[in-house]
């Protein structure tokens, strides 16, 4: 009986992304031309603990239901995503273990015990900053998240004279101390944290 109605529930969401489509190109057509740029691909394996941002790209994949399967799901700048039968759920701010538990509890509406898998394609917008008295300040983009101590090494290391016991890193209102001489003696590895998007990193 679910099967008939996931049937009938996915050809109304495709007759439906047809017409919003539709609609799209030709609210477009009056507009000027804008240049698509392809994002690019490549299999990242996340990172624990790194959270789902805006442009993201996801795999989405729900075991024996093929026809609710997406790759390429993009995460919309308002940080929501829509596949067959979940619309515009948010996304950003999740890691991918929540996504999924999100996902199987809406699909458990019309499917038996749905098991989804949600993978990571490619990171569209992680950057971070450092500043301070490194040899290279400034922004560092990456296609994955880097921790605190691989930031400070492709910042080429520490100026003479930096504080190095008094880093910090800026996370919106949020201040989190940073001593290198602690991580270099083994202490506080826990300290040595996944940067977000939108980081910054002082070394004074």
């Amino acid at each position: 009986m679910k099967r008939t109605v996931l049937r009938s529930l996915i050809a109304v969401f495709c007759l439906t992304s047809v017409a919003v489509t539709f609609g799209q190109v030709a609210g477009s057509a009056s507009s000027s031309p804008r240049t698509a740029v392809p994002a690019a691909r490549s299999n990242v394996t996340e990172t624990p603990g790194y959270l789902i941002q805006p442009n993201d790209v996801l795999s989405i994949f729900v075991y024996k239901y093929p026809e609710l399967s997406r790759n390429g799901v993009l995460v919309l700048p308002d940080g929501r995503i829509s596949i067959p039968l979940v619309q515009d759920m948010k996304a950003s701010g999740l890691t991918s273990t929540q996504l999924k538990a999100k996902l199987e509890e809406k699909l458990a509406e019309v499917v038996d015990l749905p098991n989804v898998t949600v993978s990571l394609d490619s990171i569209q917008s992680y950057q971070v900053y450092i500043m301070g008295k490194v040899s290279r300040p400034g922004p560092i983009v990456r296609a994955t998240p880097i921790n605190v101590m691989q930031a400070l090494a492709a910042a080429g290391g520490f100026q003479e004279f930096a504080e190095t016991d008094a880093i910090v890193i800026f996370r919106g209102d949020e201040r989190i101390r940073f001593k290198w001489t602690d991580f270099e003696k083994g202490k506080n590895q826990d300290k040595n944290i996944w940067l977000e998007s939108g980081d910054v990193v002082n070394v004074p």
